[in-house]
């Protein structure tokens, strides 16, 4: 059975913006969560500034 649901726009549009709210604080619990379980790295400021630099990855 295909059941259908009509709301004003202005709802819509605010349930939309907030599922993407949500979406982005989920990951960026999971990417918390990863740092502090140490499940990722982070790289040193001067290895990502030498790069950024140009400098030749395997050298940094």
């Amino acid at each position: 059975m295909n059941e259908t649901v009509t709301i004003p726009r202005g709802d819509y549009d605010r349930l939309r913006a907030a599922s993407e709210l949500l979406a982005d604080l989920q990951t960026y619990d999971r990417a918390k969560g990863a740092l502090a379980g140490r499940e990722e790295d982070l790289i040193p400021t001067d290895c990502v500034n030498r790069l950024f630099g140009g400098e030749n990855p395997l050298r940094v």
